[in-house]
């Protein structure tokens, strides 16, 4: 699963039942490198470019709700 800016906070679903299974509270970044078998890494001003690495974190459904009971959350 992919996340990307601005997913952070949403829901993660199953894609076999729809169901949801976390919520996404970030994502990996990686360095950019040049494809020319040096992996040197591409930087612009001289400052390091990043992009998605596509790993996304996402917190479990059941660690969610407990939080939400413990701190009486729930209306």
């Amino acid at each position: 699963m992919q996340v990307n800016p601005g997913n952070s906070g949403g829901p993660a679903f199953s894609v076999e039942t729809g169901k949801v299974i976390g919520v996404c509270v970030a994502y990996d970044m990686a360095p950019v490198v040049y494809g020319d078998g040096n992996h040197e890494q591409a930087k612009v001003e001289n400052r390091q470019l990043f992009s998605n690495s596509g790993l996304a974190i996402v917190i479990p459904v059941r660690y969610v709700i407990d939080l939400i009971k413990k701190h009486n959350l729930k209306k």
